[in-house]
């Protein structure tokens, strides 16, 4: 019997031999398969891609090593599901699949396994089954973010379940039917009586306002009235009303834009600089005043960085030159973001006023939807006297019953947010506002030095 050994050799020339055979035998394969698979990809690609070529990009990929792959982008992959719905199904297939498309007894229904049509962007014939639609939007929607972990949005994305429930409860109000709702137009003047009160309104004025769809509408109200009051004023002396100019910083928000854009008013947009604070520049604002400007936009709260704009100091300004030239130029401020953060708050806003304490101050506007803590949808307006409020923007309605008033740009507009917003300002009161604001001023004083921190300012 031959020595374990001496059989070592041959077993492994043999085994080397064998798995040489089957290297040259798999690159045979492979070097034989690269032509049936580009062939079966030619005919793939005629056979799915039949749709007009604009709809398709088609390129091979070389890579280093001498390998070969196919590139297609530009797939429509709605009108590739329609076509290949039921391409591997048999006549009996789809007669099965008729009794076991989307329904309610279908644990889990989707657009592809239904066999009612669903199309995206035009009416279909008939209808489809209620949970099959509700679960195919509801669907799509889990692409959205979720509101909660939302940073960066210009709304608030939380209630207590008391104010929602408040909501869902009032979803179907309308807030321009005075008559059928009374109740809820009685919490509308609360609202505006308390945020009057807030923005320091004096005794004796008769201060006048409306609930919004937003700072936006609210913002080209109090445009508008300030372009109305200039037009009537310039009439009375006979003098000419076709230049109307309104200023603002750069840094404004594009409600603002949009105001003199729609209204056909010369927007004085004035540069922001460092030295300026990034907000709008007293001294600009002194140089580009003239006879034909119907008011200035004064910002509490920057779109950009929350600065305060020097609301006391612009209102000097206006006062010097008024008394030098006798023009009475108005200031509408936007406080969208810090209408509902500055009374609360210790921080300064270019002097310690900014509100109706300042007899130049007109009207205020600001959203409920930010920091008034009531979900998208509501804004408000506020002049500090009905006087400021010119009589033709005031429309008297008898569609619904009685005789309404109506001065807001819109007019059937959703009454729930109202209703919470007089929920949270009697719930929170003062004391629970000033703690809500100034613990949101925390985090962001936190936020941003632990940017500066990171020494991405010095980069």
């Amino acid at each position: 019997m031959a020595e374990p050994h001496s059989l070592l050799g041959p077993v492994l020339g043999g085994l080397l031999g064998f798995l040489g055979a089957i290297g040259a035998a798999i690159i045979a394969y492979f070097l034989a398969r690269q032509d049936r698979v580009q062939q079966m990809d030619e005919e793939r690609i005629t056979l799915l891609f039949k749709g007009p070529p604009a709809l398709w990009t088609i390129r091979t990929i070389t890579t280093e090593d001498g390998l070969s792959c196919r590139d297609v982008s530009k797939v429509d992959p709605e009108e590739l599901v329609e076509r290949l719905h039921d391409a591997h199904l048999t006549e009996g297939g789809k007669q099965l699949r008729k009794l076991t498309t989307t329904s309610h007894l279908t644990p889990y229904g989707s657009r592809y396994a239904s066999e009612v049509e669903v199309p995206k962007y035009r009416l279909p014939e008939e209808g489809a089954p209620a949970d099959t639609v509700y679960q195919l939007i509801r669907d799509e929607l889990d692409l959205d973010g979720r509101p909660n972990l939302n940073l960066a949005s210009f709304v608030g994305t939380y209630m207590e379940p008391n104010a929602t429930q408040l909501m869902t409860e009032n979803l179907s109000k309308n807030l321009a039917d005075n008559d059928e709702y009374p109740a809820m137009m009685a919490i509308h003047e609360r609202c505006i009586s308390i945020l009057a009160q807030l923005w320091g309104v004096n005794k004796g004025e008769k201060a006048i306002g409306s609930a919004t769809t937003g700072s936006s509408e609210a913002i080209h109200l109090g445009g508008l009235a300030m372009k109305r009051r200039w037009q009537e004023h310039r009439r009375a002396k006979g003098l000419g009303t076709s230049r109307p100019n309104i200023i603002m910083g750069a840094n404004a928000q594009v409600a603002l834009e949009k105001f003199a854009r729609y209204f056909e008013v010369e927007a004085r947009i004035l540069p922001v600089s460092k030295e300026s604070n990034y907000r709008l520049d007293p001294e600009l604002v002194k140089k580009n005043i003239d006879e034909n400007t119907i008011g200035v936009f004064v910002i509490l709260g920057s779109t950009y960085t929350g600065h305060y704009e020097p609301v006391e100091e612009i209102s000097k300004i206006l006062d010097e030159y008024q008394e030098q030239t006798g023009i009475d130029i108005p200031i509408h401020v936007d406080g969208a973001s810090g209408g509902f953060v500055a009374p609360f708050t210790y921080a300064g806003a270019g002097g310690p006023k900014w509100n109706f304490e300042l007899p130049r101050v007109k009207s205020i506007n600001t959203s409920g939807h930010k920091y008034g803590l009531v979900y998208a949808g509501v804004g408000w307006i506020i002049w500090r006297d009905e006087s400021y409020l010119p009589q033709h923007l005031i429309f008297e309605l008898h569609y619904l019953g009685g005789t309404e008033k109506s001065f807001a740009l819109n007019f059937s507009r959703p009454g729930a947010q109202i209703i919470v917003q007089y929920y949270n300002l009697i719930h929170l009161g003062f004391k629970g506002y000033h703690e809500i604001m100034e613990n949101c001023l925390t985090n962001a004083r936190l936020l941003s030095k632990s940017l500066e921190a990171t020494g991405w300012r010095r980069r």
